[in-house]
Formats: structure tokens, C-alpha cells, sequence
């Protein structure tokens, strides 16, 4: 596995990052409420060439229902990501979240966006703007079990019926990894963003659901940057569908505390 960046790598990614955030305040989009680094790089993870520097950005209010304004949006989404995409030498990967979205649905009681707000109160970094972290609420482990159902109809829309067949190889390692890392959050309370200690705190806590040889293989394989042949990527791809079914039926089954 590659080492965690030098002090010379974290300060090139730092400064890649302030780049972005001048081009961001460029575009005077009032929209914009805040950006803050996320993940790896303020969580002491960030490995090059294998971690992307996650920067969320914080629009205010609540997503448009209007068309004209949801176009808008639109545009301003696309003008952010190629910004990012002259990012060099680390990938710059922007994600987007409405202020409303960092709150409780006063109707449902359950967090829309439960990941996301997770994820700022515990690893981040402010890279522009003003947002004030104390208004986001504390998620709780029944608000990722619908944060898990919104999760799996994207895997589905994105990948098709046929997706643990013809989806990257790549793209089902991190799906594993995320559904691993929901059930630890749902069934043990134990919060993990650290990819590459995702996989031993999940063998460790949750041993009544093993993981099939293949997958804990091409997983390893994935985090140290290893090849994996054709035959564990075929056993990775025909034991997957089995292990998700177990996994997510052990999470929709779990009763957590409102603690």
C-alpha cells in the first residue's frame, strides 16, 4: 500500500486546492454558500494517485423546483466541474449539496443528505465562504438506512440490470467499500471514511457476515494498487450479487438507537 503524502505533496495539494477556490469566488455565483475540503485530505488519508481531493460545495437555500432556476443551477454545476477538471497534479472531484439539505426533513425526521453532513462534521476543511458548521444536524444510524436505499437506486440507474456484469471493475471495489462502510454505521455505530480502513474494521466488527474470499482479495488488491487478473475479477463479479442481498438485508434489519 502507498504511503500517506510528504509534507511537500500535502503542501501541492493545498495550494491546488486554494487554486480552485479563487477560481470559484471568479464565477460570483451568490449561490454559492461555502466549499470545504472533505475526506482523505484533512482526514490524514490522502495517498497520491490513488486518493481524489473531495471538495463539497454548500449552495444556499434549498434545490430549485422552478425549471428556469434548476437550469441555472445546472449551468453553474458544469462551469464548477470544469473548473476542476484543469486541476493538476490531483484530481479535484466537486460535489454539490443544498444548505436545506443539511438539515433534518421536519416531515420524515430523517436527513436527506446524511452522508454529506456526517462527512463535514467530521473530517473538513473550510476553502471558501462562510458556513457555520453548528447548523448542520447530527445524523443518527436510521437516517443511513435511507441514505442506503437512495444509494442503491443510483447504483442501479447508473449501472443497469446488468451492472455487477459490465460496470468497471473499479466502480463495484468502491461500491463494496461503500455498502461495507453503511453497515458499519447502521449495525455497529462505528463511522469509517478511511478507505483503506474500511475493509479490517468491517472483517473485525461484523464477522457474522463474512466476505467471500474473492471480494476481500480484489479489494486488497484495489487498495495497493495491485493488477487483478481475469479469474478473481470473475469471482469477484459472480460472488458480489449474493453478498450485497446478505449484507443489505442484515442493515434493513437493524433497529438502531435515535442515541
Amino acid at each position: 500500500m502507498s504511503n500517506p503524502m510528504s509534507e511537500a505533496e500535502r503542501s501541492a495539494a493545498w495550494q491546488e486546492l486554494q487554486g480552485f477556490a479563487r477560481a470559484l469566488r471568479m464565477l460570483n455565483a451568490p449561490q454559492i454558500r461555502a466549499a470545504f475540503v472533505i475526506g482523505s485530505f484533512p482526514g490524514g488519508y490522502f495517498r497520491p494517485g490513488q486518493s481524489d481531493l473531495d471538495v463539497v460545495i454548500i449552495f444556499a437555500g434549498s434545490p430549485p423546483t422552478d425549471e428556469p432556476t434548476c437550469q441555472q443551477h445546472q449551468a453553474l454545476r458544469q462551469a464548477i466541474k470544469e473548473l476542476a477538471s484543469k486541476a493538476s497534479p490531483y484530481e479535484i472531484e466537486p460535489m454539490f449539496i443544498y444548505e436545506a439539505e443539511l438539515k433534518r426533513d421536519p416531515q420524515r425526521g430523517l436527513m436527506p443528505r446524511a452522508d454529506f453532513a456526517l462527512r463535514l462534521l467530521l473530517q473538513s476543511q473550510l476553502l471558501m465562504g462562510e458556513f457555520d458548521l453548528h447548523q448542520v444536524d447530527q445524523p443518527l444510524p436510521q437516517d443511513f438506512t435511507y441514505v442506503l436505499q437512495r444509494y442503491l437506486e443510483y447504483f442501479q440507474h447508473k449501472n443497469g440490470p446488468d451492472g455487477f456484469d459490465q460496470a468497471p471493475l473499479s466502480d463495484l471495489v468502491k461500491h463494496v467499500l461503500t455498502l461495507m462502510r453503511y453497515a458499519l454505521i447502521i449495525c455497529c455505530h462505528h463511522v469509517q471514511y478511511n478507505k483503506f480502513a474500511v475493509l479490517q474494521d468491517y472483517l473485525r466488527l461484523i464477522p457474522e457476515l463474512p466476505l467471500p474470499d474473492s471480494l476481500q482479495m480484489a479489494i486488497e488488491k484495489s487498495l495497493q494498487g495491485e493488477p487483478i487478473d481475469q479469474d478473481l475479477a470473475a469471482a469477484f463479479r459472480q460472488e458480489l450479487p449474493a453478498f450485497q442481498q446478505a449484507l443489505v438485508d442484515a442493515m434493513l434489519r437493524a433497529k438502531p438507537e435515535s442515541h
